[in-house]
């Protein structure tokens, strides 16, 4: 059984082998199948529009990414514009709310820490008894 695969496989390698050999053709042939040819085997102007429409393809394709490249800054720019603004308004309103109080407790007359203990603790008292 073995010896019978071995064989086929042989075989088979020899006509393919064979095969190929036949395939080639003479010089002579090749010269009379050039002769026989009636148009170019090959059509510029076809092949031109496509290396054009490749290039442009390729154009095309270098411009969207620039403009996604653009629209990607664009709105990383717009983002930190945004935090920038965030911060900035914040930091104005601890401000305004800080001299809002200076403002409240000058007004009211304490004139340091010590003043706003001692009435609390005065008014904690007055309440208690």
């Amino acid at each position: 059984m073995k010896s019978f695969f071995f064989l086929l496989c042989i075989w088979l390698c020899s006509y393919g082998v064979s095969a190929q050999q036949s395939a080639k053709l003479t010089e002579s042939q090749q010269d009379k199948a050039l002769e026989e040819l009636q148009a170019p085997m090959y059509k510029p102007l076809l092949e031109r529009y496509i290396l054009d429409e490749l290039k442009s393809v390729r154009y095309d394709q270098q411009k969207l990414r620039e403009d996604v490249t653009k629209q990607v800054t664009h709105s990383q720019l717009d983002a930190a514009d945004r935090a920038l603004t965030y911060t900035t308004d914040t930091i104005n309103n601890v401000l305004f709310i800080i001299t809002a109080t200076a403002s409240i407790l000058v007004v009211v007359g304490w004139t340091s820490l010590r003043d706003i203990k001692n009435k609390v603790e005065d008014l904690v008292n007055l309440r208690s008894v």
